[in-house]
């Protein structure tokens, strides 16, 4: 598999995926993530909707969406899965592999 860089193609929306950003320090760092594009995710409907990207309501005020960005996954932390990526932009992706058959 190879890295997909942002400006030419992104995942569709809240698919897993494995994303590489630089941290404040300067280190590139591989998480499993997903991507919420501007518009696709209502925030009622969204775990982490006061992240700090936050939301954003329509021009009419009726529905308030998830803001355009990109949220760590992490499976092992029960009902709170996971938290917005603030630390770094995103610059690349790429699909998951697949688990390993079981033997």
């Amino acid at each position: 598999m190879d890295w997909i860089e942002i400006s030419k193609e992104l995942p569709q929306s809240r698919s897993k995926v494995i994303a590489f950003y630089k941290n404040s320090s300067g280190m590139g760092r591989m998480v499993f993530a997903e991507y919420i594009p501007r518009w696709t995710v209502l925030a009622e409907d969204y775990y982490n909707h006061d992240a700090e990207g936050g939301t954003e309501w329509t021009e009419d005020g009726e529905s308030e969406y998830v803001a355009e960005s990109w949220h760590e996954i992490v499976d092992n932390w029960g009902d709170f899965s996971g938290c917005e990526i603030v630390e770094g932009t995103v610059t690349h992706w790429m699909p998951k592999p697949l688990p390993p058959k079981a033997g």
